[in-house]
């Protein structure tokens, strides 16, 4: 697995964006596919299917706030939904860890 070294350069990348967009967004597409290949493969698919979404909301959204502000809430259900599995999981432990306190000889 390749390793990802980034150093974010807000100020290079405010220029490149104002300066010659096609360019940014070509070296933004190559930093994206750098970091997606740099993590495990097994979580490569559901990082891309990810980034889709937040371009599909960057295109969509009309500005670059209501972008944001749409991307927030995709982060906060995600939040949302990995706090309810949280809590199944601590359910089913706690369940299980009752049950083998009542049965220590099963």
């Amino acid at each position: 697995m390749p390793e990802f070294d980034f150093d974010f350069n807000f100020d290079h990348w405010q220029t490149l964006a104002s300066g010659d967009p096609k360019r940014y967004f070509d070296e933004r597409q190559q930093v994206i596919a750098d970091f997606i290949t740099s993590q495990p493969e097994e979580c490569q698919s559901a990082l891309l299917e990810m980034q889709a979404q937040i371009d599909a909301l960057r295109a969509s959204s009309g500005s670059p706030i209501v972008a944001s502000r749409q991307m927030a809430q995709l982060i906060e259900d995600h939040l949302q939904l990995l706090s309810s599995q949280l809590r199944q999981l601590q359910d089913q432990t706690q369940a299980l860890h009752q049950s083998l306190l009542s049965n220590p000889g099963s």
